[in-house]
């Protein structure tokens, strides 16, 4: 470290040359928040696509929603792809001459799983089953689509883990 009285690094042989004994460091935008204008400048910006999130692989459960060494623009965009994104899936048309209380879920047409609840005599009734019953509602929720079918809403992180980039349908029936 450089003394007040010379600075032997920079080559300079006056007193006080400009050498100092302390780090620079980056100021803070503005003294006090008071004083910050708005919208408050940044010391240093960088483009989202060039700073590279370089940490363990981000992950939930078992998915790998951001791998190591991807941009953070794109790691954004995985995340929100991974929480906010709905998949939809409708059901045949169905027909309440009697009554339904099951539902049968197909990924690219293979039968993936069969879920049971109590008889419902009309559409409306058996979409508020579904979403009031544990044993459906954790794929998502359910609604009326107004012309005879039943539309579940699946997060894409539910749908991918039993029809990964399927189509998933479903079909409801009585038992």
């Amino acid at each position: 470290m450089a003394t007040i009285n010379s600075c032997t690094n920079c080559g300079c042989s006056k007193a006080k040359c400009g050498c100092q004994d302390t780090m620079l460091t980056s100021p803070a935008p503005c003294p006090t928040p008071i004083g910050c204008p708005s919208p408050e400048p940044c010391s240093e910006v960088f483009d989202a696509q060039c700073v590279i999130y370089t940490g363990e692989n981000i992950i939930c459960g078992t998915d790998i929603v951001v791998p190591a060494n991807t941009n953070v623009a794109t790691a954004l965009q995985l995340i929100v792809d991974y929480y906010c994104i709905n998949v939809v899936a409708y059901s045949d048309v169905l027909i309440f001459d009697s009554v339904l209380d099951s539902m049968r879920y197909y990924c690219n047409g293979v039968q993936i799983d069969v879920k049971y609840g109590t008889a419902q005599s009309n559409i409306t009734a058996y979409v508020a089953m579904l979403n009031s019953n544990t044993n459906f509602n954790t794929y998502g929720e359910y609604f009326d689509n107004g012309d005879g079918r039943v539309r579940l809403e699946l997060p894409y992180s539910v749908a991918k883990t039993f029809c990964p980039g399927g189509v998933i349908s479903m079909v409801g029936f009585y038992d």
